[in-house]
């Protein structure tokens, strides 16, 4: 099975329960395993055993794991007794192989495979005939040109923005 057409069945499911004004959220997530035969797995950065001399008085240390990476793509649906809370529900989700594990002519970065997410539920708004105000928020990793390039154009995306960002009208 593919995940996007599992993405797309859910996306589907959900469309009664969305306000006409939507938030997609992308991150991505690190999921240990190991062995032998693990496709896909690497090395990658592990963000929860990292520290970054805010917390603690033992400075920055940054930490590693071995498994998958998958990349996120969830919309937020609002729980029927409470509009202010509500629940993010994964409608895309692939996973990111490194550099040093794929092939080249497959290797994508995980902001390019992010920015096919957006593309993917942009489609699936315009062959439904979907109209809803999309704010996409994104962390640092994903506040980027590769997102901002391929963003529909009524759509919003909230980030990080760079100290060093050029901004133009």
């Amino acid at each position: 099975w593919d995940t996007i057409e599992l993405g797309e069945c859910i996306f589907l499911l959900l469309l009664p329960s969305l306000p006409k004004s939507i938030v997609v959220a992308i991150d991505d997530t690190l999921c240990e395993k190991t062995g032998p035969h693990l496709f896909g797995g690497g090395i990658h950065h592990d963000s929860h055993r990292s520290t970054y001399g805010r917390f603690t008085n033992a400075g920055k240390r940054v930490a590693f794991a071995f498994g998958w990476n998958f990349v996120v793509t969830a919309i937020h649906v609002p729980l029927p007794w409470n509009n202010d809370k509500g629940v993010a529900i994964p409608v895309c989700v692939s996973l990111y192989r490194s550099k040093k594990t794929c092939p080249k002519n497959l290797y994508k970065k995980r902001t390019t495979i992010a920015a096919e997410h957006l593309q993917r539920i942009a489609y699936w708004f315009d062959i439904y005939e979907l109209e809803f105000d999309v704010t996409v928020a994104v962390d640092s990793e994903y506040s980027c040109r590769t997102l901002c390039q391929t963003l529909p154009e009524k759509w919003n995306l909230v980030g990080r923005m760079p100290t060093n960002a050029a901004l133009f009208q």
